[in-house]
């Protein structure tokens, strides 16, 4: 996934999960999401989960809502359950295959 994403110049959620840490980000908002992956972006494992927030299309946030962003995640999750469990599906398929290697 990562080689992907760097071959269209764009980044893995981790990745730009990783850069608003580097820079001691106040919040992270995860915004244009291929179409061709899960609708809601795995951020719960990240390791800044309680900064990272997620925009989609025509959704609208004022800079005082900034603030309550990461706590709407656990709502995307729960209203996307199949999506969500997909996502974990192919994670899992895609560790073990870097395990055969």
């Amino acid at each position: 996934m990562e080689s992907e994403a760097r071959d269209k110049m764009h980044s893995t959620t981790q990745q730009a999960v990783d850069v608003g840490t580097a820079m001691n980000a106040w919040r992270v908002l995860l915004t244009h999401f291929s179409q061709r992956y899960a609708k809601v972006p795995s951020i719960g494992a990240t390791r800044s989960g309680a900064r990272v927030g997620v925009a989609f299309d025509l959704m609208r946030c004022t800079l005082s809502q900034l603030r309550s962003l990461p706590s709407m995640t656990r709502g995307f999750e729960l209203m996307f359950p199949d999506e969500v469990e997909e996502q974990r599906q192919k994670k899992q398929k895609r560790r073990q295959q870097q395990q055969k290697r």
